[in-house]
């Protein structure tokens, strides 16, 4: 959505993008990207599930209710559906829900609509609750990883501004909440 509004001619101070692939889709707006922070993309399973569902191809099995984010309105689920495409998984026959947001895909999985959800990481550790209800399954796969990078706007009238900005979305507290989220950290020291 915001890619498509720059694209329309939205231009704003800086862009702090989901995944870098969306930055390059608009990187001749901005000055050079600094990757901030990746979050890893998991399978979400409520406990019921539990060895049922192991791994990406088990959501093809018969009556898995899955949800995943829209691939237009949302960067999971574009990387979502590349992933599966990448992978050859389609799991369109048991896909109950596509919804704009990971955080919506945990409440419907706690509310029990849904057996398993692909999310980032950080959706799945933001509210510590979550895990007494659901447990993680990694994606081991190199596509199913989104790295942030942080741009200022090439045209931006607060350049500096902006920068002070990252400097204090890269200085250790903000690392530290970060982590504590289940991101990594990609700034290099």
């Amino acid at each position: 959505v915001l890619v498509s509004q720059m694209k329309a001619g939205a231009r704003p101070d800086a862009y702090f993008s989901c995944d870098i692939s969306f930055m390059d889709d608009v990187s001749d707006l901005f000055d050079s990207p600094t990757n901030v922070s990746s979050n890893d993309m998991v399978i979400l399973v409520k406990n019921e599930m539990r060895g049922t569902i192991e791994s990406l191809s088990d959501l093809t099995k018969p009556e898995i209710r899955v949800g995943t984010a829209h691939p237009e309105k949302s960067a999971l689920g574009a990387l979502t559906v590349k992933l599966l495409k990448h992978l050859k998984i389609n799991v369109n026959r048991n896909k109950l829900l596509d919804s704009a947001t990971g955080d919506f895909l945990v409440n419907q999985l706690r509310a029990g609509s849904l057996d398993a959800v692909i999310v980032y990481r950080s959706n799945a550790l933001v509210n510590p609750s979550t895990l007494n209800d659901a447990f993680i399954v990694n994606i081991d796969e190199p596509m199913a990883v989104a790295i942030q990078p942080f741009a200022i706007g090439s045209n931006s009238n607060h350049k500096n501004l902006m920068m002070r900005l990252l400097d204090t979305l890269t200085k250790n507290e903000s690392k530290l909440d970060f982590l504590k989220y289940g991101f990594k950290w990609e700034i290099k020291s």
